[in-house]
């Protein structure tokens, strides 16, 4: 009775002469576009380096990027601006000559593209490409603009700047960049809690802080041992999260890692607490 209320029960084929202008219409791409402009938002500008400033030289490096990505058609345009290009997990070398690089320039804008949907805990990114931000930074004021998951932005701990853009396609680039050069007020806000970075951390937890390290090297004893085949270990002070570390696998026979979203049974918490 429903199909016939919505006259279903009367096939007419669906007329597709015009279909795809119909759906790729300006209003569709101007609605897209005003989503984005209200979603992306600096998470963290302690260097105070956005918005940047018309003549400043910027170098802008973006790992991963596609090579006909607006972000660099957006780039090649400013003034005073370089691009680069770079796979992702940089070595050595190739992070010493960005470092040589950025120092001919005012500041430095290190993109995150083309994460992996499914690797929620790191987006796909390796240690190399934190290695590369920190190096950077070093030399000159930074800001890392993420198209990715906002929780992988928990990993930026170094003196940096940071932007939340979300989604690695041509409206959120586009807002990203508009935001960090003062075209674009900020209109939204994170919908996530970030954990605060390491260098703030620093001014509140106490003195016995580096006790920390030991607990890599107790769990590696507790997992040579058979004691568990991985775990997952959470400090807190005072309400607030100074460690927080996935480690082993989930079996014995380590064909799966534990990481950061892995899900523990009731009884394996329960025992614990």
């Amino acid at each position: 009775k429903w199909k016939q209320f919505a006259g279903l029960d009367h096939y007419e084929p669906i007329i597709t002469a015009n279909l795809l202008e119909d759906l790729e219409g300006k209003d569709n791409f101007a609605l897209l576009q005003m989503a984005a402009d209200h979603a992306v938002s600096v998470v963290k500008n302690s260097q105070q380096c956005l918005p940047i400033k018309h003549k400043e030289k910027v170098l802008y490096i973006a790992l991963g990027a596609n090579d006909n990505s607006d972000w660099k058609r957006l780039r090649t345009a400013q003034h005073g601006a370089a691009f680069r290009q770079i796979a992702k997990s940089p070595d050595n070398s190739k992070i010493t000559n960005l470092q040589t690089l950025a120092k001919s320039y005012d500041k430095v804008v290190i993109s995150f593209h083309q994460p992996k949907v499914w690797a929620q805990s790191n987006g796909g990114y390796t240690g190399a490409d934190l290695r590369l931000v920190s190096a950077l930074s070093k030399v000159k004021p930074t800001t890392v603009v993420g198209f990715c998951n906002p929780y992988i932005l928990n990993r930026f701990v170094q003196a940096v700047d940071v932007v939340a853009a979300y989604e690695d396609n041509a409206y959120y680039q586009t807002a990203a960049y508009h935001l960090i050069n003062g075209k674009l007020a900020q209109k939204g806000q994170v919908p996530v809690k970030l954990r605060l970075s390491e260098d703030t951390l620093a001014a509140h937890v106490h003195p016995s802080i580096h006790k920390l390290h030991d607990i890599d090297h107790i769990v590696a004893q507790l997992i040579e041992k058979k004691g568990v085949p991985g775990c997952r270990v959470l400090v807190m002070q005072e309400g607030k999260e100074i460690f927080n570390k996935s480690y082993g696998h989930l079996n014995y026979d380590k064909k799966k890692k534990v990481n950061d979203s892995t899900v523990y049974d009731i009884a394996s918490i329960t025992k614990i607490a």
